[in-house]
């Protein structure tokens, strides 16, 4: 795991969480989330009042299937604070995979917009070296899972717009937009009239005829009839560390 130019110690707490549940293939996302903000490359957040409610009540919902929990460090207050600011940080990191906008992260958590950019920038890496141990050790149902959050990560996309934000100048705004419109994918896309596309709010002719394009693009690289094979070798995850911060 050298290679991958790792904090040792982030290295050891993510393959002792992913070796915990290394045949499971239908845990929550937010486990995984928590486990890379157990972390020491991962700044954590000093819980308010406030959160605590919201955060307990997350704690309850996943605590039978939490990676790394306070017990695995020795339960104490301190740990126990420690722990609820991992979930934190999960859940900050949460309402960005589900397309919640930074205003609305901020008045939840109190994140300013710098301070989320840089922390979705440290998961982007996190969850890329989460992704190569799991290759490493052969953990087919965390690669795909880890896979999902990598693609999600780069866009702050809930998993339906996967489809759509790998179609080159389609982002965040327009995928949901295509969606929320019936485009679920570049073939939904070609099959549409261009004018279908220039009329959504905030596409234009330009615009619609560019992603018209590119989706033809898309879809002759993945094939009308395939569906995005998430752990495909040739993913977004697989991109070399020296192009990842690119």
């Amino acid at each position: 795991m050298s290679e991958l130019y790792l904090d040792p110690l982030s290295a050891k707490v993510l393959k002792m969480g992913l070796e915990s549940s290394n045949q499971s293939s239908d845990l929550p996302i937010m486990v995984y989330l928590q486990l890379i903000a157990f972390t020491p490359d991962v700044r954590t957040y000093n819980m308010r009042q406030k959160d605590l409610e919201k955060l307990i009540e997350i704690e309850e919902r996943y605590r039978d299937h939490w990676l790394l929990s306070d017990y695995d460090y020795g339960y104490s207050e301190f740990n126990r604070e420690l722990f609820f600011s991992t979930i934190k940080v999960s859940a900050i990191i949460e309402m960005w995979l589900e397309e919640y906008s930074e205003e609305k992260i901020n008045e939840m958590y109190g994140v300013t917009s710098g301070d989320l950019h840089h922390l979705v920038e440290r998961y982007k890496w996190l969850v890329y070296c989460a992704l190569e141990i799991s290759k490493i050790y052969k953990w087919k149902d965390h690669k795909k899972v880890l896979n999902k959050i990598n693609i999600r990560l780069n866009y702050g996309v809930k998993e339906e717009l996967i489809h759509l934000v790998k179609i080159r100048g389609v982002g965040r705004v327009r995928a949901r937009t295509l969606f929320d419109n019936g485009f679920k994918d570049s073939k939904d896309i070609l099959n549409a009239n261009m004018n279908d596309l220039a009329i959504l709010t905030g596409f234009g002719s330009q615009i619609a005829k560019n992603i018209f394009e590119n989706a033809r693009k898309e879809n002759r690289i993945i094939g009308v009839n395939d569906t995005l094979a998430v752990d495909d070798e040739n993913s977004v995850s697989q991109t070399s560390l020296s192009n990842f911060f690119e």
